[in-house]
């Protein structure tokens, strides 16, 4: 049986790569900086409404702990884990 899709008009949308983290990855204030660094590059500018954050494990601990700590000040920002394996 066949079903019929609607074409559904989406929002423009932006995929990109932050650059390379100099910082010391176990730090609060790096993940706090990729945050807001991703932030002003998506949601600041106006590309895009919202924005998803793809990072590692322990990447994903600190962002979270940002997200307690500054609720309100990083709700567009979703934030999702992912292993990266070489």
């Amino acid at each position: 049986m066949a079903i019929h899709l609607p074409n559904i008009i989406r929002p423009k949308h932006k995929v990109t790569y932050m650059p390379p983290i100099n910082e010391d990855p176990n730090k609060l204030e790096t993940a706090e900086t990729c945050m807001m660094d991703m932030k002003q590059m998506l949601v600041e500018s106006g590309v895009q409404n919202d924005a998803v954050l793809v990072v590692d494990e322990r990447i994903f601990r600190l962002c979270i702990q940002v997200c307690i700590l500054i609720k309100l000040h990083f709700f567009t920002i979703t934030i999702q884990l992912i292993y990266f394996y070489l």
